[in-house]
């Protein structure tokens, strides 16, 4: 169809109408919790700033919530819904992923460990699909980090413990993982040359520094759980029931929000 990938939000509904069209779902994507959120935090971001962004989910400011970004967020969430498949309800990612590759949808907003999926299922970077930033996003990097955990109490296994650790952070297991999986390295004295350009972005976006970091707050790198879990349900409320007011979303998380830091006092 000769289409590129959308600039900005116009170029997006643009795109997604034409898309519709001629029968292709423009954006694949679950209403399963923690996916339609992962969408959220991506628009938030496109809405607001990094700033804005701590404001809201890492710094819980209640106030943060009733702002007009906060607002446009949901209700390019919204419309957003309308581009994606009518009764593809509660699928798990990985079936998402298979909406995409098998050409039913157009588009996906997802973490890097899609591209490693579809790497997978046998499409190649560049070929069958491409990587791009969602619209008014090009400066800011969300992100997520994967923990390994060693517990403490057997001290008779502490060398070899240390020596999987230092196997694990080893620039060859480091680089070899990086570039299966979709991710870049957490190190950041490494030769990234070998990785795709993909992960070259996102290396080049992360290297930016906090000022241009978004912590995830599906992934659990923004807030505590109890946090999380009440944003992430309200957001899917509201995905899910259009009859419920992008005013009274706010209004709802504003006032749990506020309840959640005097717990918390």
């Amino acid at each position: 169809m000769g289409l590129k990938p959308p600039r900005d939000f116009n170029d997006f509904r643009r795109i997604a109408l034409i898309l519709q069209a001629a029968g292709i779902t423009p954006l694949a994507q679950s209403s399963e919790a923690w996916q339609v959120a992962t969408l959220f935090e991506t628009l938030v971001l496109a809405e607001g700033d990094v700033a804005f962004y701590r404001d809201l989910f890492v710094h819980k400011n209640p106030q943060a919530y009733l702002d007009p970004r906060f607002a446009q967020a949901l209700n390019r969430l919204r419309e957003w819904k309308t581009y994606t498949h009518k009764t593809t309800g509660d699928l798990p990612w990985t079936e998402v992923a298979k909406q995409f590759a098998s050409g039913q949808a157009a588009m996906l907003v997802m973490g890097d460990w899609m591209k490693g999926e579809l790497v997978a299922q046998g499409l190649v970077l560049d070929v069958d699909f491409a990587c791009s930033v969602v619209p008014k996003t090009e400066d800011v990097h969300l992100y997520s980090i994967d923990t390994l955990v060693m517990f403490a109490g057997d001290y008779a296994k502490q060398v070899n413990q240390e020596r999987f650790a230092q196997l694990m952070v080893s620039p060859a297991v480091q680089i070899g993982y990086n570039r299966i999986k979709g991710s870049i390295p957490v190190r950041r004295d490494i030769d990234i040359g070998s990785l795709d350009r993909c992960s070259k972005a996102s290396w080049r976006a992360f290297s930016r520094g906090r000022a241009f970091q978004a912590p995830s707050l599906v992934h659990r790198m923004a807030a505590d759980e109890t946090f999380k879990d009440v944003v992430v349900a309200q957001i899917q409320t509201f995905y899910l029931d259009d009859k419920i007011s992008v005013a009274e979303t706010q209004q709802r998380l504003a006032a749990m929000v506020k309840a959640l830091n005097r717990k918390d006092e």
